[in-house]
């Protein structure tokens, strides 16, 4: 494991931002999306491209893209161009959970992979603080980009974990509005719904909790996920799916979260049995409760004040685990740790690997 974060300056237009993208992280774009390429064939026996060109011919998240999030398609076209990438390779290298709803489905059985930890409280009259574990697959890692990003005009500023070429997979903006997202397969997706890439990044162009709220409000979703979302003023939750969006309350404004719906009924019903094994490697059972109630205990129903080293010691729990280090081919990890403290002067605290082994460094707009 790396351990290592390249830290990416990004400004001005969307084609811009993303041209800068691509060309500073030009080579661990290539190298990941390679391994992608490799775990993709390796799971359905056979070469990726027609495999990809299927995938993308059988959804339109282009349009829902276009209506409601349009500066980041040229964005995506800009990374594409800096990368020397393909502009549908880089689409559907976007759609992380997307594709994994879709290979499910394509190879006729589900898979109990490790898909994060988050967590969250207010603290009053100083802000908020959200956390997560971020957990992908293990070939991302080493690809670990913090996108510094600086639109032009109105949008705020942004600071975005990715994996590199990728549009984001959790940040916070300038306003202090910061999200955390949790997938729950469990729940019904829709093929012509905005992809999880763009629902992250549509909320940080948000500069207050309500508009935050009206965004995950409108648009239709692409994938079950759940987005935590905080900002000075407090935070919310809400289970998305295909057809429903549902609030999770906090507890004495505390929440946690892992990849089982607590509110949220749209379950997928063409979702194929989930097997412990696939026919490239034996995947352990999921651990979604176990890790939620870790996360309870640590975080909900406690009076002592949700600090970041307190955070930081729940994140690197490896009694779940918690903080996910891969064992075997085809495994999941905490790709990177991240906790936001969401006050006038927002703080990102990001960790490039599992925090039981990684330092986490402090990042701000100053």
């Amino acid at each position: 494991m790396s351990g290592e974060l390249l830290v990416v300056e990004a400004s001005g237009s969307p084609r811009e931002r993303g041209r800068a993208h691509g060309e500073e992280a030009r080579e661990p774009v290539h190298t990941v999306i390679g391994r992608w390429h490799d775990d993709i064939a390796l799971d359905i026996g056979r070469g990726v491209d027609g495999y990809l060109d299927a995938f993308l011919a059988a959804t339109d998240f282009a349009t829902a893209v276009r209506r409601w999030t349009p500066d980041l398609l040229d964005e995506v076209g800009g990374i594409a161009e800096g990368a020397g990438l393909s502009e549908s390779v880089c689409m559907a290298w976007q759609l992380l959970d997307e594709e994994w709803w879709y290979r499910e489905r394509h190879l006729g059985h589900g898979s109990a992979a490790e898909r994060c930890s988050s967590a969250g409280g207010s603290r009053g009259g100083t802000g908020t603080v959200i956390a997560q574990n971020m957990d992908i697959e293990a070939f991302h890692d080493g690809s670990q980009v913090l996108l510094r990003s600086r639109p032009e005009g109105n949008t705020p500023d942004s600071l975005v974990l990715t994996t590199a070429g990728m549009i984001g997979l959790t940040g916070l903006n300038s306003s202090g509005v910061g999200v955390c997202v949790n997938t729950l397969a469990q729940l019904a997706p829709s093929p012509s719904g905005l992809p999880v890439a763009f629902v992250i990044r549509g909320l940080l162009a948000c500069r207050s909790l309500a508009a935050a709220s009206e965004f995950l409000e409108a648009v239709v979703h692409a994938s079950g996920q759940n987005y935590l979302v905080g900002a000075p003023e407090g935070l919310l939750d809400r289970e998305c799916s295909a057809r429903q969006i549902r609030s999770v309350e906090p507890a004495a404004h505390r929440i946690v979260h892992t990849n089982h719906p607590l509110a949220n009924d749209d379950v997928a019903t063409d979702r194929p049995e989930v097997r412990a094994a696939t026919q490239r490697t034996q995947r352990p059972p999921s651990t979604t409760r176990e890790r939620y109630d870790v996360l309870a205990a640590g975080v909900v129903g406690r009076e002592d004040p949700l600090t970041v080293a307190r955070l930081q010691e729940i994140l690197s729990d490896r009694s779940a685990p918690v903080s996910v280090v891969p064992s075997g081919e085809g495994d999941f990890m905490t790709f990177a740790s991240v906790i936001m403290e969401l006050a006038e002067d927002p703080v990102l605290h990001l960790a490039p690997g599992p925090p039981d082994r990684t330092e986490y460094e402090a990042h701000t707009f100053a």
